[in-house]
């Protein structure tokens, strides 16, 4: 596996973060949102938190768009062609013997 797709994982906490964050705006809106109308001042409070639970819906999803492209842009550079390996024509004994090694 590539290095460079094995480094996902502060990306993945990230936008899980932003889930988690988005959930639980959520939920205080849901619970905020008053029954009567005599807590009506609660509606300005739940619409705030309404409005930051979708910032943090849409910055999950930009996360996700760019974790995916990323990662697909990784993988078509390497469906392209083989890994690079050392060439079989100088050997490192020759290197060495020529002084352009230090070892």
């Amino acid at each position: 596996m590539n290095p460079s797709l094995a480094s996902n994982s502060g990306a993945v906490f990230a936008i899980n973060m932003q889930c988690l964050s988005a959930a639980l705006f959520g939920a205080v809106a849901w619970w905020a949102w008053p029954t009567t109308a005599e807590w009506w001042q609660l509606r300005f409070l739940s619409v705030i938190l309404w409005a930051a639970c979708a910032a943090a819906l849409i910055k999950a999803a930009r996360q996700i768009h760019r974790l995916w492209t990323r990662t697909r842009t990784i993988l078509s550079f390497e469906a392209q062609g083989k890994a690079p390996k050392s060439s079989s024509i100088v050997s490192d004994d020759m290197l060495r013997a020529k002084g352009l090694l230090d070892e």
